[in-house]
Order: structure tokens, then C-alpha cells, then sequence
């Protein structure tokens, strides 16, 4: 399984008081599924 493309969209809301404007990520996680009907899977 290949991803062409991977957009990861993180939004940053101060609430109030002082605001740096930095936002610190430490990891994102992916989840991905690839469902496959019973009987067609392919044999490798």
C-alpha cells in the first residue's frame, strides 16, 4: 500500500492571555484500513 498524497491539518486557537503563536507537535498518527471482501484477496 502506497499513499500518493498525506495532508495532516493542525489548527492553533489561543485562549487569551498571552499568546506565543508556536505550536509544538511532538507526533501525528495514521490510521489506515484496506478492506478486502472475502474470497477476492489476492494469493501471493
Amino acid at each position: 500500500m502506497t499513499f500518493q498524497t498525506i495532508e495532516i491539518n493542525l489548527d492553533y486557537v489561543s485562549n487569551g492571555g498571552t499568546d506565543d503563536s508556536e505550536l509544538q507537535v511532538d507526533a501525528v498518527a495514521l490510521e489506515s484500513h484496506h478492506d478486502v471482501p472475502l474470497g477476492t484477496a489476492q494469493k501471493g
